[in-house]
């Protein structure tokens, strides 16, 4: 594997999710590419920009835990030592890499971003006014944002009469559940939503971490389901490849998993802010999907 292969693979992997969840894979990437790096180096211009780049990259690629912004924008610079000579095929290969880097930044920047207003939150907060932070979160922009939507178009789906109706809740760009036009199960999850307005607004770090680990294991599910687009709102999908049972499944054992959170958090109803499709403030616990 050529040195831009490696490095556009690793690029993807950073624009699907945070590096925190795929650290073991990045290590041995990284252990492959930082050695021909080294090897580029002796032939750059010393103190030169591109040399200057590739030689923190190098350093961010040693580190067991780099700062994930920081090679995000290594890896956009050293594009540049590629581009001079390219030509055919890797002209492609070099647009799709700083398409896909361009993704991470933004990947990164959204985690840097979030992890330093925790930091701030955090050092004004004793352990028991984290704990009450947390589940106030979870109460109100966990349950409206996240579990009730959730269970909400959850339900929808397991009621649709045929396929047809079943698959539109998943890749429509609006549906409606009842409250007037809401985003499609598929194009909720490219938008990572969820995410800002409240996973990575919990500081409990072990409880952030296994919802943000959830959370992009059926975000995969769902962006692997082929889209053909003619245009930013015209699609078609092609639903060979991951049925919607599959997707069903993989739905289920996300919700499953945000009832266990929430449970342990000590939320054990339902809010029924708007959303209820199980009835009004019933027990988790109760709930049977």
């Amino acid at each position: 594997m050529d040195l831009l292969t490696q490095l556009l693979e690793l690029a993807k992997k950073g624009a699907s999710r945070p590096l925190v969840l795929w650290l073991e894979e990045y290590k041995q990437i990284a252990a492959g590419i930082y050695p021909e790096l080294e090897h580029i180096l002796t032939s750059l211009e010393d103190k030169g920009s591109v040399h200057q780049e590739v030689k923190k990259l190098i350093n961010l690629l040693k580190q067991d835990t780099p700062d994930e912004l920081s090679l995000a924008e290594s890896l956009s610079y050293v594009a540049e030592i590629f581009q001079e000579e390219a030509a055919g095929p890797q002209k492609t290969q070099i647009n799709e890499y700083i398409q896909t880097v361009m993704r991470f930044r933004t990947q990164a920047e959204m985690d840097s971003m979030y992890r330093k207003k925790r930091e701030i939150v955090k050092k004004t907060l004793s352990e028991t006014e984290i704990e009450e932070y947390d589940k106030k979160l979870f109460a109100h922009e966990g349950m409206i944002y996240c579990l009730e939507y959730y269970l909400a178009v959850y339900k929808a789906v397991l009621d649709a009469p045929n396929e047809e109706e079943k698959q539109k809740f998943i890749v429509n760009q609006e549906i409606n559940l009842g409250f007037g036009n809401v985003p499609g199960l598929r194009i909720d999850f490219s938008r990572d939503e969820v995410l800002g307005k409240f996973i990575y607004s919990i500081l409990n770090d072990e409880l952030r971490t296994q919802l943000t680990r959830d959370y992009f294991t059926i975000k995969d599910v769902l962006m692997s389901i082929p889209a053909v687009c003619s245009s930013k709102t015209v699609c078609t999908y092609d639903f060979n490849k991951v049925t919607t049972v599959e997707i069903v499944g993989a739905f289920k054992k996300f919700i499953e998993q945000l009832f266990v959170a929430f449970t342990n958090i000590g939320i054990e109803k339902l809010s029924s802010f708007f959303f209820t499709p199980y009835g009004k403030k019933p027990k988790i616990k109760e709930i049977i999907l």
